[in-house]
């Protein structure tokens, strides 16, 4: 074989080798996946069906209107037992949170930050941080409010771990935010009432009584004409 037939078969070789890395067909780049489609692998309607009926054998689970959010085991982003009692004192703010939830994922934060692992983020919602500036007038990371997010799913819909808690934490940049907690109640929590609680936010007075309820797909308050108001007249009083 002469050089120049050497040069050319060289050619072809590296020319085709060139085609498969740039192909958007590769094998590669097919296993490249958006967040709704993610989002939509995991959240099968079979899979759906069965968080959504799974039995709650807490006894003093949900929280309920009125009365003093109820002492179930929660554990933070350390492993540690977290108590509600340390929070007494002051107003807080409850988001109850789905990790695979595009509503979840914007109100944390998913439309400035990007999606927590990539996960979708619903295109319409700010953070809730924005929210809670805009219609209170203070900053969510005010040391007159105590700010906790109750994980009951992790992004393979099972209960979330506390490593998972910690990068959650610190992707959203709540780690930065010295009254902010990201719990969860483990297995126990995850049952069909707290499913139905999300996406969802509750509001507690300083006695950490329960006086707002605006969880769920038909809240009892409205988040943004009810809920937000009166965390506002609770930070005003507070103020005076």
């Amino acid at each position: 074989m002469n050089n120049n037939l050497l040069i050319a078969v060289a050619f072809v070789v590296v020319l085709s080798a060139g085609v498969f890395f740039i192909n958007p067909s590769s094998p590669q780049q097919d296993q490249v996946k958006t967040g709704w489609e993610k989002k939509a692998e995991l959240e099968t309607g079979n899979r759906m069906s069965r968080l959504a009926s799974a039995e709650n054998r807490v006894a003093n689970w949900p929280p309920v209107l009125g009365q003093r959010f109820p002492h179930v085991d929660l554990f933070d982003h350390t492993g540690n037992k977290f108590s509600f009692e340390s929070l007494a004192g002051k107003p807080t703010v409850i988001e109850f949170i789905a990790m695979s939830c595009a509503g979840c994922q914007a109100f944390a934060g998913g439309n400035k930050y990007g999606g927590f692992e990539g996960f979708a983020t619903q295109s319409n919602l700010q953070s809730f941080e924005s929210y809670f500036e805009q219609y209170t007038g203070y900053h969510l990371s005010s040391a007159d409010i105590n700010f906790v997010q109750i994980v009951f799913y992790d992004l393979q819909l099972e209960s979330p771990s506390p490593a998972e808690l910690a990068a959650w934490r610190k992707h959203f940049r709540l780690d930065r935010q010295a009254n902010s907690f990201v719990l969860s109640g483990g297995k126990a929590l995850a049952n069909k009432i707290s499913f139905a609680m999300i996406p969802g936010f509750m509001l507690l007075d300083t006695e950490q009584v329960v006086q707002y309820d605006s969880t769920g797909h038909q809240p009892q308050h409205d988040l943004y004409s009810q809920l937000l108001p009166a965390a506002k007249n609770m930070l005003d009083d507070r103020a005076r």
